[in-house]
């Protein structure tokens, strides 16, 4: 559900002619209401800025069943809360799937998809999956607990959209090591990361 554009809509209809708003009993307007109500409103105009993936895995006989895509259920709030406090900028997040119109995915910048397992996409989600990308989105993957057969599963996803490319080895210099305060220069381990790139830009990294 866009619970913002149904909150939205519901408020709208019900402000008084004074731009105020009546949820007390006594049906006058009330200023602990209005301030939420505004509140709830002004939330709206903050990007999002990133989309997490709830996504179905469909098996060698057609059978579709939900992909473990929520075992961490707070990992994208939390990183969205994090990133918001350090740029002093309100910022949200929202779950999506690839039932939805392109249009949709494409409020975001980034789809994050995790998981702990093998799966395999329809050839709709799959060819949706790749518009939004080809339009500029990127697939930012998380194998959770560093899971070989989800890494596996999601680079043959993306070789299989754009064949021709190979995910490699992102470069000691490349600016997700280097352009952020957390600098892998730093690190005392240092886990790979993954990409797959047009030669313009990334497309989808793990």
């Amino acid at each position: 559900h866009n619970w913002y554009e149904i909150g939205a809509d519901l408020m709208v209809k019900r402000q008084t002619a004074e731009g105020k708003w009546n949820y007390n009993r006594g049906g006058r307007s009330d200023v602990v209401g209005t301030s939420f109500c505004l509140l709830f409103l002004s939330r709206g105009r903050a990007p999002i800025m990133m989309s997490k993936l709830q996504y179905e895995t469909i098996d060698a006989r057609g059978n579709k069943s939900e992909g473990l895509w929520n075992q961490r259920p707070r990992e994208v709030a939390n990183l969205t809360t994090w990133v918001g406090r350090r740029i002093e900028q309100d910022l949200n997040w929202q779950v999506v799937n690839l039932n939805a119109p392109v249009d949709e995915l494409a409020e975001t910048p980034i789809i994050y998809m995790s998981g702990s397992a093998a799966f395999n996409l329809s050839e709709e989600h799959r060819e949706k999956l790749k518009t939004y990308i080809e339009n500029g989105g990127m697939v930012l993957g998380n194998a959770d607990g560093g899971r070989p057969a989800f890494t596996e599963a999601f680079k043959k996803l993306g070789e299989s959209m754009f064949p021709g490319y190979k995910f490699r080895d992102l470069p000691e210099r490349h600016p997700i090591y280097t352009e952020q305060q957390f600098q892998r220069s730093r690190w005392r381990t240092r886990p790979p990361v993954q990409g797959l790139s047009n030669g313009a830009r990334e497309l989808m990294i793990i």
